[in-house]
């Protein structure tokens, strides 16, 4: 996916040897001009983390954990802003979107509980993990973490003939009230994206129909790979200002 107009900020999530990887996939991409960027920023509470010593002129470092790091972005920004600013995830983290949206709604007073996904999707790979959260893989073997998703699948040197973007909007989720998904978009040299103000506005519909025992899920996903995590709103402590 080539970008086709210039994205002033782009924010990775870890400073870590993974993300330092695709902080110099970003950089040599802008260099043979298949997307452009002003600022490449990327968000690890280390002091000096890995980047930071390996590349230290590829990006600035934002010393926050990551859903700290990513509050602090969408409050000092406007929503026109955001349309111009891409995050990359990382993915041997946690569901960090899920993560944000429990802890913005701590903020705005709410009171929830995580429940654990257990119904089957019926997939070659599911397993729900102790903290409630849901792992989901079209893949039983072990893919590249660069991989470009391509339509011949080079673990099975056949088209791939799955999506997870076309699978999870279809699907009929068992007691759930809202879904919001996060698709990881290719950007460049098997690096992936979600735009912020898809998240913004993912948030502001949950928050707009939220009540109490409201159920919703947050997935984030590439077309091969997905998690799940799924909350029951409980009380709102008090009235949000």
């Amino acid at each position: 996916m080539k970008l086709t107009k210039p994205y002033p900020k782009i924010y990775v999530l870890g400073g870590h040897k993974l993300s330092t990887t695709y902080i110099k996939h970003l950089c040599q991409a802008k260099k043979e001009a298949l997307i452009d960027f002003d600022q490449l920023f990327y968000i690890d509470p280390a002091d000096n983390p890995f980047c930071k010593i390996d590349s230290p002129n590829s990006g600035e470092h934002i010393k926050a954990n990551y859903t700290q790091g990513l509050a602090n972005i969408f409050i000092n920004s406007e929503p026109e802003e955001l349309k111009n600013m891409w995050l990359i995830p990382d993915h041997t983290a946690p569901h960090v979107l899920f993560k944000l949206f429990l802890d913005w709604l701590y903020v705005m007073q709410y009171q929830f509980e995580v429940l654990p996904f257990t119904q089957d999707l019926k997939l070659p790979y599911q397993k729900t993990l102790p903290s409630g959260v849901c792992a989901i893989s079209y893949a039983t073997w072990t893919c590249p973490l660069e991989c470009e998703e391509p339509d011949t699948c080079p673990g099975i040197s056949n088209t791939r003939t799955w999506d997870f973007g076309a699978f999870l909007k279809d699907q009929d989720f068992n007691g759930i009230d809202s879904t919001h998904f996060f698709s990881c978009e290719q950007i460049a040299y098997g690096v992936c994206g979600i735009p912020l103000s898809l998240i913004k506005s993912e948030f502001d519909r949950l928050f707009k129909d939220i009540k109490e025992d409201h159920t919703f899920l947050v997935g984030t996903h590439s077309k091969c790979h997905g998690i799940i995590g799924i909350a029951r709103m409980t009380k709102q402590i008090q009235n949000n200002i």
